[in-house]
């Protein structure tokens, strides 16, 4: 019976492990060939800093959070002018499910980098999407390298306007600004 119970145990661990690797995180790192960092990837979610413990957080808003502080298009405004310099062709590939686990399709999904670039594609039956961008400098390989963003699982919204969005950061990115406060009438 004892035996019986730590197989079932392991199995579980190596389910939920199985699981969580395959989970987005808040950042990652875009890595070239030779180990650097050529910048990272950021995810804003839906949780802030009055998020309740326990509270799911939707990740992909276009605007939201990031470590309860603010994360979106201000992100790009605070790290303008920045390029991820990469010699190869970079392709972004990930899973969308709603929150019944069942694929995404047809959503929309946006890579923005602080320079202006942006890069839609939309997920196919599956929830897959795949968004590919050239290289930045002088190209020293032909394959492309290959970045798994995982699966994440999102409020589905139509349009894009309603775009599951990823930021492309330097290493150490500027945080967003604080809101200027509204003038008094």
């Amino acid at each position: 019976m004892g035996m019986g119970r730590t197989i079932v145990t392991a199995m579980l661990l190596l389910a939920a492990s199985s699981a969580w690797a395959a989970t987005i995180t808040d950042e990652q790192r875009i890595k070239n060939p030779d180990g650097s960092t050529a910048a990272v990837i950021v995810t804003c979610n839906s949780c802030g800093p009055n998020a309740k413990p326990g509270e799911t957080c939707l990740t992909g808003a276009a605007e939201g959070f990031l470590n309860c502080e603010r994360c979106g298009p201000c992100l790009m405004d605070s790290n303008f002018g920045f390029r991820a310099g990469h010699a190869y062709d970079l392709q972004f590939i990930g899973h969308l499910k709603d929150a019944s686990g069942k694929p995404v399709n047809n959503q929309f999904v946006r890579v923005v980098e602080p320079n202006g670039w942006a890069f839609t594609t939309r997920t196919s039956q599956d929830g897959m999407f795949r968004i590919m961008v050239g290289a930045t400098l002088d190209r020293a390989g032909n394959p492309a390298q290959n970045k798994d963003l995982g699966t994440l699982t999102i409020q589905p919204k139509s349009g894009k306007e309603g775009a599951v969005t990823f930021y492309v950061l330097p290493e150490q990115f500027k945080p967003c600004a604080p809101p200027k406060p509204k003038k008094k009438p």
